[in-house]
């Protein structure tokens, strides 16, 4: 819809960038090289891809992580950093972590859905739950007898250090909204997904993650029906017993990434373009 106001929104950011000497992406050449390429001619100006825009640990060997309060973390919410010691005791790529990211809503019917989905599925889970995740501000409400027969396999917080987690041994699965430092940094910890896509660019995301990178799955239809329980446990199945083709596929976008940033990388060379540009300002 062109009148819609965030498609205008966009646009006019767009038109804005019509000024600036060159275009600055939270991408990766190498694995996004036609589209650089194709905004590159359209522009006509220098496209510098410096993305994913990441803590250097999490390129290195064996996810070993330094002191997190060493990083400056832009977070909306106050993580729970006990979910990572709940998925130390998980078997590996056996958990499915689930966030909608930090503005998503669900009405309270489909949000009974997801969990009785999630129920089904009897898959080890972490799941983020924000205080708003309710539409219309309602308190969040477990079908009856929930949380007491999910006990055994699941991890339930307001918010997670979501790094940490897609980069831990034992997460072997996203169900995400789609939004695109979620999408990067799931492609960067080579985490296959299952998009619930809800505003914005999010849903061109969530396409392009299933019908072109082939790094996921998706529920497909309009956006806005009510997905059903059953369908819920059918793609979380399908995900995290998925192909070796999709694992294959997130394996590939892993190691483009990680050259990309890599030093003599796009990225890591673009990044250096930035600086120097900067520092002669």
């Amino acid at each position: 819809d062109p009148d819609d106001s965030v498609f205008q929104y966009f646009l006019q950011c767009f038109k804005l960038s019509e000024d600036a000497t060159c275009t600055i992406i939270n991408t990766c050449y190498e694995f996004e090289k036609d589209y650089v390429q194709y905004i590159q001619d359209s522009l006509q100006k220098n496209v510098l891809t410096i993305g994913p825009v990441l803590p250097d640990w999490c390129f290195y060997s064996g996810k070993e992580e330094p002191t997190p309060s060493h990083h400056f973390k832009p977070n909306l919410w106050t993580e729970d950093h006990s979910c990572l010691q709940w998925l130390d005791a998980q078997k590996e790529n056996s958990v499915l972590y689930v966030s909608l990211g930090s503005v998503a809503t669900l009405e309270l019917e489909q949000f009974m859905e997801l969990a009785l989905g999630l129920e089904l599925c009897e898959q080890p889970i972490l799941w983020v739950i924000r205080a708003d995740l309710i539409d219309g501000k309602a308190a969040v409400r477990f079908p009856e007898g929930y949380l007491d027969r999910m006990q055994s396999r699941a991890c339930f917080v307001s918010w997670a250090p979501q790094k940490e987690v897609l980069f831990h041994r034992a997460v072997g699965g996203f169900f995400t909204h789609h939004g695109w430092n979620s999408t990067m940094e799931s492609m960067a910890a080579g985490v296959p997904m299952l998009g619930w896509p809800y505003f914005a660019d999010q849903m061109t995301n969530a396409r392009l993650c299933v019908e072109v990178w082939n790094v996921g799955l998706g529920f497909g239809g309009d956006r806005k029906r009510l997905i059903g329980r059953d369908e819920v446990d059918e793609k979380v199945r399908l995900l995290m017993q998925s192909t070796s083709i999709l694992r294959e596929k997130i394996g590939q976008c892993k190691r483009l990434i990680h050259q990309g940033v890599s030093e003599g990388g796009s990225s890591n060379l673009h990044l250096k373009q930035l600086l120097h540009r900067i520092c002669n300002l």
